[in-house]
């Protein structure tokens, strides 16, 4: 690969990994109004099928955040002394994969947040 080329590459994972970010977040923004209007209101089946649904999308998005994000951190270790210019290279090794791994942890914390925020909404509708 040229110097171009893996340099194009690590901008396109890049901006997949903040759009996967963006769509997760407005899924769960969707999911947590969902609920927070249909408090009560919604049958057990429709809740749950809310529940499945977010869950299905929300885990699909995490998990294609985490192999784009590994995917990058390989086409940056294929980086030469040709690309001293370019700052994931200049930057310290451990700066991408923490950031990455910051990324997709907060999703992960953000989806069991909704999820039990959905559990303890079904059960105050009970009472």
């Amino acid at each position: 690969m040229t110097d171009y080329e893996i340099a194009d590459l690590i901008a396109s994972h890049v901006e997949n990994i903040l759009a996967f970010l963006m769509a997760f977040v407005s899924l769960t923004s969707a999911f947590l109004v969902a609920v927070f209007f249909g408090k009560g209101k919604l049958s057990k089946l429709l809740s749950r099928l809310v529940a499945t649904l977010y869950s299905l999308g929300s885990l699909f998005l995490i998990f294609v955040t985490l192999k784009i994000g590994h995917i990058t951190l390989g086409v940056q270790s294929l980086m030469g002394e040709s690309m001293i210019w370019h700052p994931a290279y200049t930057e310290p090794v451990w700066v991408m994969p923490i950031a990455i791994n910051f990324i997709v942890f907060s999703m992960l914390a953000t989806y069991l947040c909704s999820m039990w925020y959905l559990f303890k909404s079904d059960h105050e509708g009970d009472t």
